[in-house]
């Protein structure tokens, strides 16, 4: 099972969909790299939302699952309607309270509700590649 479908299932029937807006939370989901932008799963597409410098790298090394798109200023309001999104978790201990206030804002039919640490505890279970890597980097720092 894909990391997203993971995240799909960890959020069960409590939201539509979560916003990502870690660096580190993207990295782990995407595969990619990037310091602008963010992650929307919904319980049906994956999308990475970033400027316009990012789009080449993210479509070749992003993983296959995401719809990679421009972040414009509209962005959020079709995806939310495209994908019936009334009830959207976000990471609350991750994103500034001015961050989702500006969120709130801008789409008041939205709920947003906090997600706990719901992909740190999905990144707790490493694996076989993890922990096959993780091996092979202490015997790396073992040698040195």
């Amino acid at each position: 099972m894909t990391r997203v479908k993971k995240l799909i299932e960890a959020i069960g029937d409590n939201a539509d969909g979560m916003l990502i807006s870690s660096e580190v939370n993207q990295l782990y989901l995407t595969g990619f790299e990037f310091s602008d932008g963010y992650v929307l799963v919904t319980k049906e597409r994956a999308y990475l939302l970033t400027d316009f410098r990012y789009i080449e790298a993210a479509k070749n090394e992003a993983g296959r699952e995401f719809e990679v798109l421009v972040l414009k200023s509209d962005t959020f309001e079709k995806l939310f309607a495209e994908n019936g999104v009334k009830r959207l978790m976000y990471e609350d201990t991750r994103m500034t309270c001015a961050e989702l206030e500006k969120f709130r804002n801008k789409y008041s039919g939205t709920e947003f509700v906090p997600g706990g640490g719901i992909i740190e505890g999905l990144r707790e279970y490493k694996s076989d590649i993890e922990v096959d890597y993780i091996i092979r980097a202490q015997r790396i720092a073992e040698s040195a």
